[in-house]
């Protein structure tokens, strides 16, 4: 994906920057089935875990929810048992919803709504816990390893989120859904055999290390614009000088913070994907992010 906003020049640019190499491997142990459907309606996750279950038994795990709260719950569960037993579970959502959240019962029956925002923190605790090796698939919607890639935060809260391109009736969706997990059972990951299960609707997978970084390069091509450039700058002079330095002093201070950006940007990197906690991650996501950096730099003239 491109912005629209961006000029022709800065697309170029942006085609032009180091790439992010695709992730090598991604390591998963079983599948933790989080259901929340109300009562009337077909248990798609139950029927689901069941098949799992008969064909290899102990690989899936179900937690039947009740309403919102069991929700949060369930994903703080899976995290435990990812630490506790070095476990790398797949979650699979079985919900409504759309691009701003889930839909699910309460205990009196009556719907009520996750924002996106709300549930992330708990995927991000759980991605944690599995060292970056969080699978999201989620029957709700598309588009949310968009809605996810734009949440604040420091560490990313899933690797990839997988889901149909386009609303499924459930027995397709269903039969998808096995599938797919027929392949994973034996170590691969396959979209083709899931999708035509579904069609015309498709099975997809979105990464998120691809969406962060375009995010990441996007945001510093729009933030080393001239305008956004000077503005930064002046509110934060206009900082300094409350703490009682000298305004043009501030301002000198704070353009030559620009030399900075490629270092911490590399930080920050590194933290989104955990590359502090373990080196392997560094094979997995590492690229020079310090060189696309200064690349835009230049491109600014600034370097």
């Amino acid at each position: 994906f491109l912005s629209d906003d961006l000029s022709p020049q800065e697309r170029a640019l942006l085609e032009d920057l180091p790439k992010l190499q695709p992730v090598a491997h991604v390591n998963t142990t079983n599948v933790w089935i989080v259901e929340w459907l109300q009562d009337a309606e077909r248990r798609t996750g139950t029927e689901l875990h069941a098949w799992l279950e008969a064909k290899r038994g102990g690989w899936s795990h179900l937690v039947a929810c009740k309403q919102r709260t069991d929700v949060f719950s369930a994903i703080q569960e899976a995290a435990t048992f990812a630490r506790r037993h070095n476990a790398r579970p797949i979650l699979h959502i079985e919900a409504h919803g759309n691009e701003d959240g889930l839909e699910g019962p309460n205990i009196d029956g009556e719907l009520e709504f996750i924002t996106w925002d709300e549930i992330t923190p708990y995927l991000r605790e759980l991605n944690f816990s599995t060292n970056c090796n969080l699978i999201l698939v989620c029957a709700a919607c598309k588009g949310i390893a968009s809605m996810l890639s734009a949440s604040s935060g420091d560490r990313i809260p899933c690797l990839a989120v997988i889901g149909p391109d386009s609303n499924v009736n459930p027995t397709p969706l269903l039969n998808a859904m096995k599938e797919l997990y027929r392949a994973w059972m034996n170590g691969l990951l396959d979209l083709d055999a899931p999708s035509r299960e579904m069609a015309p609707a498709s099975l997809e997978i979105e990464s998120m290390a691809l969406l962060s970084y375009e995010s990441f390069m996007e945001y510093v091509i729009r933030a080393t614009r001239p305008g956004p450039r000077a503005e930064t700058a002046e509110k934060l002079a206009k900082v300094l000088e409350r703490k009682g330095k000298p305004y043009d002093q501030s301002l000198s201070q704070v353009n030559g913070q620009i030399s900075l950006l490629p270092r911490r940007t590399q930080r920050a990197w590194q933290r989104l994907f955990m590359m502090d906690l373990d080196s392997e991650n560094r094979e997995r996501f590492g690229f020079d992010v310090k060189a696309a950096i200064w690349k835009i730099l230049r491109f600014r003239q600034l370097a």
